[in-house]
Order: structure tokens, then sequence, then C-alpha cells
């Protein structure tokens, strides 16, 4: 479906999977469009389309999302500001208009809208998760953790919601039970997810449970170690393993910090190229 070709029926009503599938649409228009050189040209279609349907507060909203979808957030955010007057977002359009908040700085703007796409019912669990992030990132962490507990309560089987409970818990000040029982969830559900282990046995290190913190990741291999692309993670991983007298484990993390190593220095080095005209 093409711009040109789209119907002019209204969209005020518009199921999320509606507008779901406009977006869809005119996000493949937009990057078919930028591969030959004419996504621009394209953007504005769809702006002329918007204004030949200034009531269709559905139809603002599927454009809106295909802009932020591409990040061109100076064009979604009027879209979906016009879309917020004419019918209530939905949950994924209110997030997309908090990030252009937060992107023009206007944090105090951002944090309402993601309140409430993080509480409602009909929101799915990762969006509530990015609206949690969002808010953390904000300074909302009181409302992050009200956001991931609720999703843990409405998703229960879903591994991150669980993983993301135990940070806010944790930025909130909850004793470190609470924190190890809601990461341990999360670990139990996805078992071979190396953060989820690396976050909870550098923390069970620091609070000098060092043998607890191995028991988490001394199954590691090279795969999972290679994995990790924080070097302060692996330096940590490499004291745990070495606190349990496990040598092989801790020269695999020696080699991957070295590795990280290298490959800062080589885009430092390509940076300063770029910087000083050596580069092409």
């Amino acid at each position: 479906m093409s711009v040109a070709t789209l119907t002019a029926e209204t969209t005020n009503a518009m199921n999320r999977t509606e507008i779901e599938k406009h977006r869809d649409c005119f996000r493949r228009e937009i990057q078919a469009a930028k591969a030959t050189g004419h996504g621009v040209h394209a953007a504005i279609r769809l702006e002329q389309k918007l204004a030949e349907n200034p009531d269709d507060g559905g139809l603002h909203q599927a454009v809106g999302l295909a802009f932020a979808d591409l990040a061109l957030l100076r064009r979604a955010r009027p879209v979906l500001e016009t879309a917020q007057v004419l019918t209530p977002l939905c949950a994924e359009a209110e997030v997309a208009l908090a990030d252009c908040y937060i992107a023009a700085r206007s944090g105090e703007h951002a944090a309402g809208l993601l309140r409430n796409a993080g509480l409602r019912n009909d929101s799915p669990c990762a969006l509530r998760l990015r609206a949690a992030e969002r808010l953390g990132r904000l300074g909302g962490q009181r409302l992050g953790w009200m956001i991931c507990r609720k999703a843990v309560q409405d998703f229960p089987d879903e591994p991150q919601a669980w993983f993301d409970l135990s940070y806010f818990l944790g930025r909130v000040g909850s004793p470190f039970p609470q924190i190890e029982s809601a990461a341990m969830r999360a670990i139990d559900l996805a078992p071979d997810v190396v953060c989820y282990r690396t976050s909870l046995a550098s923390a069970l290190f620091q609070l000098d449970r060092a043998a607890d913190a191995y028991r988490l990741v001394r199954h590691f291999e090279s795969a999972q170690i290679n994995g990790v692309a924080c070097d302060c993670c692996v330096e940590r991983l490499g004291l745990i393993f070495e606190s349990a007298d496990d040598w092989r484990l801790a020269r695999l993390c020696l080699e991957r910090r070295m590795t990280l190593r290298q490959s800062r220095s080589r885009e430092a080095t390509i940076e300063s190229d770029r910087s000083s005209g050596g580069m092409a």
C-alpha cells in the first residue's frame, strides 16, 4: 500500500493492529525511497497526505510512528501531537511521542506519556519495559519500578520483566534479597542469557558472596565470555573466577579484555583519522 493509493477512510477508530499495518507500509515506503536517495520526498508525500486528511487521527498515528521508527523525530513530533488532539494515542504512539520530547530535552512532557503507556493494560510487555527504561533515564525510578512490578504480574513468564524489576528494585533501595529473588526468577526463565547471570554474579561478588557468584557463571565458556561487551563486567568476571581458582576461565576473561581494548584502540584511531581528514 503506497501513500498514493491509501484510501481516505476515517481511521480515528483504527485499532492497534490497523495502525501497525499502515505504519509498516509507510516505513517500508520511506526505506525504499531512501535507498534511491529520495527518502525526504517520501516523507513529504506522507505529510501531504496528512494535510489532505487533517481530521484522521489514526492516519496521523501511523505516519508519526513510521517517522519515529526511522529516527525522524522532528517530523514525528508534530504529527503525533496532532494525532493526540484528534484521538487517544495507542500505547506505542505515546512512547514514540515521549521519545520525541526526550530528544528535544523536554523530559517533563515525556514522563506523563511514559507513565501512562507503561501502566496501560493493553500495552505489550516489551513496550512497558521500554517506558520504564526511559523513565529511569529521566530520574523516574519509582515509576519504573511500578511499571516493572505490574509487568511481572501481567506477564509472569517474561524473563526481561523480572530482570528489569530487579534493576529498579535496586534503584529504589529495596532489600537485596528482593533484588536477588527477581534476578534469579529471570535466570530460571532464561538460563542461557549471559547478562542476567553476569549482573547478579557481579552484585553477589561485591557483597562478599564469591562462592554464590561463581556458581552462577562457572559453566561459562569462551562464547559466553566473548559475548560480554563491557570491560568492567569482564574484569569482575575474571576476579570471580580467580577467587574460585578457576584459572582457565580467568585467562579467557583476560583475553577478552585485551580484545576489547584493541577494538577501542582501532575505533579511536579511525575516529582520529576521520577528524584529521586522513581517511576518505
